[in-house]
């Protein structure tokens, strides 16, 4: 089971799925973990993006700003979308 296999399970509202469920709640259980680390004390803005990069499973761009508290249910469901022009970031679920 993979995190994109749960992330399109649940988008595309498949039935009941044991497997999927399981790793749907480890993802969920991650989420708190790292979610209760990101709010819980000051971090820099380096540490963050590290941060946010284990939420999200991807590759925070330097350019990423966020003043926490911040909330999730899941994280890897979320993108974060640069526009260099403007340096406006925006996140989408």
């Amino acid at each position: 089971m993979t995190t994109k296999e749960v992330i399109d399970g649940f988008r595309e509202g498949s039935g009941e799925n044991a497997e999927r469920n399981a790793y749907a709640n480890e993802l969920f259980q991650e989420a708190v973990r790292i979610g209760m680390e990101l709010n819980m004390q000051y971090h820099t803005p380096e540490e963050i993006r590290e941060i946010m990069g284990r939420l999200i499973g991807k590759k925070v761009d330097g350019s990423f700003r966020m003043f926490p508290p911040f909330y999730t249910d899941f994280g890897k469901n979320i993108t974060i979308l640069t526009r260099k022009r403007t340096e406006k970031i925006t996140m989408r679920r």
